[in-house]
């Protein structure tokens, strides 16, 4: 049983503090308008910590960390993002894809509380903002790196804080770049051809997947990111969650689908759904219900059975381990 599978799709080792505050519009510095000796730094510097990413040597890493990073609570989640994500990357060649550099030095920044939105005016229609973990002012940095050279492409941002010190790490996301041999380009062009087709819940799912393929951090937003988005709300697709659960209707009995999600663990994409349930505890009792639940979304969502491999259903009853059943879309009636 894979507890973990309703995220393995899209592993996001988030550290950056949520929630945007002061505004900094003037303080951004993009790689190709970077000083030779602060683009050869920063390239050392990102490259040196994803080494050590690769490596799993996650002890190095929290002897880099700074607040927020090196609370005790976020150096545990650093660890397990360490031992989650090095084996994706081992005999891979890390590339450095960019590089940003914050000054958070001036007036505003002085009197910051919390997370600060870095504004970067780019070339062109295109631009790009960043939310850092904000604790002072001071010179901050991101750096992303993606993979070359392995079968499953990923990718890591590494946000940065100056210090006396030298750089230190103050964030830390890393995710893959594709999903089931297609990357997240390929996605949003497929969730436009079922979103013309009136095929709402695979579109939502698709453009979900596309978006974290596609932005290399959760605190990274650019134009092209919000017009992603902008299809998204357009579909008018509610998130699913326990606050707002997608209901289905077998005929005989009603489900609460509490959240679903994506996974390609085992080749093909998956739909991955966690239901509520009251009770697990007799195996096929709750294996038939799950079944129940397959074709009771296939039914309500016929194009799901065309865009997806195949589907997961984790039964989730109060106090006991979640029940799951998988099957290829062939094997559900």
């Amino acid at each position: 049983m894979r507890l973990s599978a309703t995220i393995r799709i899209m592993i996001t080792a988030t550290l950056a503090l949520a929630g945007a505050g002061t505004l900094l519009a003037q303080s951004c510095t993009p790689q190709s308008q970077l000083s030779d000796a602060d683009r050869t730094d920063l390239k050392q510097t990102t490259l040196s910590m994803a080494s050590k990413l690769q490596a799993g040597d996650a002890a190095a890493l929290q002897a880099l960390a700074v607040p927020p990073l090196s609370t005790a609570n976020n150096s545990e989640a650093l660890a397990s993002i360490v031992s989650d994500t090095a084996p994706h990357l081992k005999l891979a060649t890390l590339v450095v894809d960019s590089l940003w550099l914050f000054n958070a030095e001036d007036e505003a920044a002085s009197t910051a509380n919390g997370p600060v939105e870095f504004y970067c005016a780019l070339t062109g229609e295109t631009d790009a903002t960043f939310t850092l973990p904000f604790t002072g002012p001071a010179a901050y940095a991101v750096g992303i790196v993606h993979t070359t050279g392995s079968t499953a492409p990923w990718q890591a941002s590494f946000i940065l804080k100056k210090t006396a010190g030298g750089w230190r790490l103050s964030g830390l996301e890393a995710r893959p770049l594709t999903a089931a041999g297609h990357d997240g380009l390929w996605y949003w062009r497929e969730a436009r051809t079922a979103a013309k087709n009136n095929e709402t819940l695979s579109a939502w799912l698709y453009l979900s997947l596309a978006d974290r393929l596609l932005a290399p951090m959760d605190s990274m937003n650019s134009t092209n990111r919000e017009k992603l988005q902008a299809e998204i709300k357009a579909l008018h697709q509610p998130e699913i969650s326990r606050e707002h659960p997608l209901e289905l209707d077998s005929g005989s009995e009603k489900f609460s689908i509490l959240q679903m999600t994506t996974d390609d663990a085992f080749g093909g994409l998956d739909v991955v759904v966690h239901m509520a349930a009251s009770d697990v505890s007799n195996p096929a009792t709750a294996r038939q219900r799950n079944i129940a639940v397959m074709q009771s979304l296939l039914k309500a969502q016929p194009g799901v059975r065309t865009h997806f491999h195949g589907l997961w259903v984790f039964a989730d009853a109060p106090g006991q381990p979640p029940y799951a059943i998988e099957q290829s879309m062939s094997q559900i009636p």
